[in-house]
């Protein structure tokens, strides 16, 4: 079983997705794939929409490439989901 986290785009100024992240509900971060910075939703997914646990495994997964985040981001990211 694995988490996963909702991730926006923070490329077009979006008042709605600026005032989550004055609220708290959005953590921006930047991650070097992207030229723009992302917006982490304080969410954590367990099951998909069908109520089964996410698996990369599962057909329905698509995988792009193997990514690692730095020690230093991955903690910040899950000290700010809750996880």
């Amino acid at each position: 079983m694995s988490d996963a986290i909702q991730l926006t785009h923070l490329y077009v100024k979006d008042n709605k997705r600026f005032r989550q992240v004055k609220k708290g509900l959005i953590k921006i971060e930047k991650f070097k794939e992207f030229d723009v910075p992302s917006g982490i939703k304080k969410e954590i997914y367990e099951t998909d929409v069908n109520g089964k646990d996410i698996s990369l495994n599962n057909k329905n997964v698509r995988y792009v490439s193997k990514r690692f985040l730095s020690k230093i981001q991955s903690n910040r990211i899950k000290k700010f989901v809750g996880k």
